[in-house]
């Protein structure tokens, strides 16, 4: 996964070792300076897990850069998912929220797409049963930084889908 925005470039590696974690993941973010790209910081989940696949889907927007691990365990649930939004701050991207689906459960693969614009943030759950009986019909959350924090405003859904349909 990749994405660019002015001067920054993001490039993920959801199957990177970590630790000796497996497909941990990683994500790298590069600078354009002088004619050249130059690494900026190879970000990871300092409380990932093998598995987790960070850095699975990117966005970079601005100052703001959004990593997707969808595969990660949360609480007891296998491959609900997170994504976690970075801020560059003194020259160095520091982790602002990691977000997870309010309503998760396991293999919603929340985090298996991410994008990023100004000061919204947009996750989808590709695997989400989140309307009736409909297997993997799937979803997307939306989240704006308030406050200097992000926050959930609503989920999208297709009403009139189907079941595997991986909306998000």
């Amino acid at each position: 996964s990749v994405s660019i925005s002015g001067n920054y470039a993001i490039v993920g590696a959801p199957f990177d070792e970590v630790g000796g974690n497996s497909y941990q993941g990683s994500a790298s973010i590069y600078q354009l300076s002088g004619g050249a790209w130059v690494l900026m910081n190879k970000i990871t989940d300092a409380n990932g897990a093998a598995e987790d696949r960070f850095g699975y889907s990117v966005s970079i927007s601005g100052n703001y850069a959004i990593v997707g691990a969808p595969y990660e365990e949360v609480g007891a649930n296998l491959y609900q998912g997170s994504a976690s939004i970075y801020q560059l701050s003194g020259g160095d991207w520091v982790l602002m929220n990691k977000i997870t689906h309010a309503n998760g459960a396991a293999g919603d693969g929340f985090g298996q797409r991410v994008s990023i614009s100004g000061n919204y943030a947009i996750v989808g759950a590709p695997f989400d049963d989140v309307v009736g009986a409909n297997d993997n019909q799937g979803s997307a959350s939306m989240y704006q930084l308030s406050g200097g924090a992000w926050e959930w405003m609503n989920i999208f859904t297709n009403y009139d889908g189907f079941p595997n349909d991986e909306f998000g």
